[in-house]
């Protein structure tokens, strides 16, 4: 059998671990627990899905490694469509934060000079925006284009093309993250940064102003996710402590009493980083928490249809979407396992575990065969994402994230209108 266990799978399946590695040592080592524990569940559980997903994965990833041809003579984008696309993607970035800034601004008048966690709430409650809102949303994805170029061809760039993509990416990611005062759009913004180093072209070395500049806008995105959090303690008053309280009462967790030991050796900062995991990995305790609350009422709705039967409202084929899962009606996540057996019991996670894992494998040999255009790029980094924040959420929940997949289709389709061929861009 050839070698086709290559280093964009391996490390593929490396930050798969790592993530869950991450998110289990939070669970254990934090002096936190879930409101409802159910240790041997969430064992189980987590169990079962890492284990289907790494075996569908592997397993479909060699098969198509057996079956799909490398191809070598693939055709790069040239100068003439990199520049096209560098322009393209910045100008509908910029334009589409501009749109958005001035519905926020100068039409619903939300003043941002309060901070803005208070505008945040301010926008949630002024309505639908206009038609230059809408539009302004629908453009302004095309930001995490500017940083899939950005990450994938920095070695073909100069100088103003590379400047005019960071312009685009960061008014599109962080500035709209800002007009929102929300976090999700960083963390998509990560994970598919994280993506496009798992994938691009390794065989020419990366120069170090490249890496320290990758390294930088991670520390950047990083340290936004962090502000944006220590916003809502000073919105409400109250310390990082209180804050971290509060906050992880609210995701079903519950505080052990060597808590106050955070502070002891970290100080408030502490507390704040500590509340930052918990946004982000409290979906194990809601997850733990499953059991208890189906011995007691009925779980109503469905996490794996919600999203999709809202789009569907949307372009009018359902009248009315299906009510979400018990824990979005209380403000907090649950990690993808506890959303698939919220939906189809263990069996269930079972299969749609190893079904997304062979998804994920079949997309990664075909990057490696060097066999995708920017369609199947976009359709496995959508699926890549999914399983990277699996610890975290269902990722597909993210209405963003399926935003951002149909403008990768649309970017697909603008290159092979315009160019006649499908490129492969890694």
């Amino acid at each position: 059998m050839k070698r086709v266990f290559d280093h964009k799978f391996s490390s593929f399946l490396f930050c798969f671990l790592l993530m869950h590695a991450v998110s289990s040592a939070f669970i254990v080592f934090v002096p936190v627990s879930a409101r409802y524990p159910n240790p041997i569940f969430l064992f189980l559980l987590m169990l079962t899905f890492i284990s289907f997903f790494v075996f569908g994965c592997i397993f479909l990833y060699f098969l198509s490694n057996e079956f799909v041809s490398s191809n070598m003579y693939v055709m790069k984008p040239s100068v003439v469509q990199l520049n096209f696309n560098v322009k393209l993607c910045s100008i509908l970035s910029i334009l589409g934060f501009l749109m958005v800034f001035y519905d926020r601004v100068f039409i619903r008048g939300i003043d941002y000079s309060q901070g803005l966690r208070v505008a945040r709430y301010i926008w949630l409650e002024s309505g639908s925006g206009s038609l230059l809102s809408v539009f302004g949303n629908l453009i302004i994805p095309f930001a995490y284009v500017s940083l899939f170029i950005l990450l994938t061809q920095s070695r073909n760039l100069i100088k103003s093309q590379k400047l005019i993509l960071v312009i685009g990416s960061f008014l599109g990611i962080v500035g709209h993250a800002a007009l929102n005062g929300g976090r999700s759009n960083i963390l998509i913004a990560l994970f598919i940064a994280f993506f496009c180093i798992i994938v691009r072209d390794r065989t020419i070395q990366s120069s170090r102003s490249n890496r320290l500049f990758e390294f930088l806008i991670m520390i950047f995105l990083i340290s936004f996710v962090l502000y944006m959090t220590s916003l809502s303690a000073k919105m409400a008053g109250i310390s990082y402590k209180e804050l971290s309280v509060l906050g992880i009462d609210n995701l079903y967790g519950s505080i052990d009493e060597n808590y106050d030991s955070i502070g002891g050796f970290f100080g408030e900062t502490g507390y704040l980083i500590t509340y930052v995991f918990a946004y982000l990995f409290h979906g194990a305790w809601t997850a733990e928490s499953l059991p208890f609350i189906e011995d007691h009422q009925k779980l109503e709705g469905s996490y794996l249809l919600f999203s999709f039967s809202v789009i569907l409202r949307e372009i009018g084929v359902l009248s009315q979407s299906i009510s979400p899962g018990y824990f979005s009606e209380h403000g907090a996540f649950i990690s993808l396992p506890g959303a698939l057996y919220y939906d189809v019991g263990l069996i269930g996670v079972a299969v749609l575990s190893s079904m997304l894992g062979a998804v994920v494998g079949f997309g990664m040999a075909l990057i490696k065969n060097r066999r995708a255009g920017v369609f199947v790029i976009g359709a496995t980094m959508y699926v890549v994402v999914i399983a990277l924040m699996s610890p975290i959420l269902p990722a597909y929940g993210l209405m963003y994230l399926n935003f951002v997949f149909f403008v990768f289709v649309i970017f697909s389709i603008i290159n092979r209108l315009k160019y006649k061929c499908s490129n492969y861009w890694l």
